[in-house]
């Protein structure tokens, strides 16, 4: 029996619903407008001008954030994702006409679009993440929620995805919880706020350079939420 089922959200494009964490890859309002706002905008790609671009991903799930990406930057890029969970791939080849000619490679899945190109890690990302060596211009945190899928969004994370960036990254996410905020900052990335995507009133983007905002660290000062931690959650199994 799947773990996965394809749902078709308000924008007409579709997403997956998993019975692992009990919620959709996406805002059920759009899956694709969802990623244009959150991802692509948020992290600025089209004012990037170097080639390729390299954009690291945390959560592949049906392939939108590629999708997504080269249908609205006409520059090369470069992508590397996370997946967890094989079928999910398997999926994606089934929603999206482009991941037919996925091949496998060592570890995962590879596909050349064009000058651009897709490489999906599949297994844990808190293992795969140490094989990387290389930098990113953005990153994309769309992990499953925190309160579903909490070992991708601890300090522990955000310092190892600290690593992969340089002054210039910009990391983006649809959470705003001030436990995740917490984490970023205790992980050393400075946050300012950006409106939400359809009825989220806000989404975190985080950078290596700059202030956090005053409005970010008052409130923070304000809560007695701790910083969301590896020694505070439990791992689940592989």
């Amino acid at each position: 029996m799947s773990n996965f089922e394809i749902i078709t959200t308000d924008d007409g494009s579709p997403s997956v619903y998993s019975k692992i964490y009990s919620e959709a890859c996406h805002n059920l309002s759009g899956a694709y407008q969802e990623t244009l706002y959150n991802f692509v905008q948020g992290c600025e790609i089209n004012k990037l001008d170097h080639r390729p671009i390299k954009i690291l991903e945390v959560g592949f799930g049906t392939g939108m954030g590629f999708i997504c990406t080269i249908e609205n930057c006409p520059k090369p890029i470069r992508f590397v994702s996370f997946e967890k969970h094989e079928e999910m791939v398997e999926l994606a080849k089934e929603i999206h006409p482009l991941y037919k000619d996925l091949r496998k490679v060592p570890g995962g899945y590879g596909l050349q679009a064009g000058e651009s190109e897709i490489l999906i890690l599949i297994g844990d990302a808190r293992d795969r993440i140490k094989e990387i060596k290389e930098q990113f211009d953005a990153i994309y945190q769309d992990a499953f929620s925190p309160r579903k899928n909490k070992e991708l969004w601890t300090k522990q994370w955000f310092k190892d995805l600290y690593k992969l960036s340089h002054d210039k990254t910009i990391l983006s996410t649809y959470s705003s919880s001030v436990s995740i905020r917490k984490a970023l900052i205790e992980s050393g990335w400075l946050l300012s706020n950006r409106k939400g995507h359809g009825n989220k009133k806000l989404a975190t983007i985080a950078k290596r350079t700059g202030e956090t905002d005053k409005e970010i660290i008052e409130k923070l000062k304000r809560s007695s939420v701790e910083a969301l931690s590896d020694e505070i959650i439990s791992f689940p199994p592989n």
